[in-house]
């Protein structure tokens, strides 16, 4: 089933996208700016283009586990997502998955720019991998 993750920043969404087996993980864009409404269709279309069969989208917690502000932000981006698309959308734990993935494009030998503009869909890769690895888990439990 193909999967596609959203990492939403305050300033850009990263967007990951897997294989329809689950097994490859690829990074797609960085749907940028501040506006909301526009990050909304985009999501809403990119789903739509990659044939996605659900959306897991990172919840910023606190690294206590707590809900900070930016937990509602993310709710609301959901919300909104839910209402333009017909695929199930679940919010899955992201905590440091930006700084994993600034540390995988500095190995890589990204510049300080390139890093900025593709941290959030490299932290939506991992954020992907890491939510197919417990769905994996869970099924060879049952």
């Amino acid at each position: 089933m193909r999967v596609m993750a959203l990492d939403c920043g305050t300033r850009r969404t990263g967007v990951a996208v897997c294989d329809e087996m689950g097994i490859t993980v690829r990074p797609v864009e960085t749907i940028g700016g501040r506006n909301r409404s526009e990050a909304l269709h985009r999501a809403a279309e990119l789903s739509k283009e990659l044939g996605a069969r659900q959306i897991v989208i990172g919840l910023p917690l606190n690294m206590d586990g707590s809900e900070g502000p930016a937990v509602r932000r993310v709710r609301e981006f959901a919300d909104g997502l839910r209402a333009l698309v017909d695929v199930p959308i679940e919010l899955c734990d992201e905590r440091l998955t930006s700084r994993e993935a600034d540390q995988i494009l500095l190995e890589r030998g990204y510049t300080r720019d390139e890093r900025k503009a593709r941290s959030d869909e490299w932290a939506a890769v991992i954020l992907l991998e890491d939510y197919l690895s417990r769905q994996d888990r869970l099924q060879n439990r049952t």
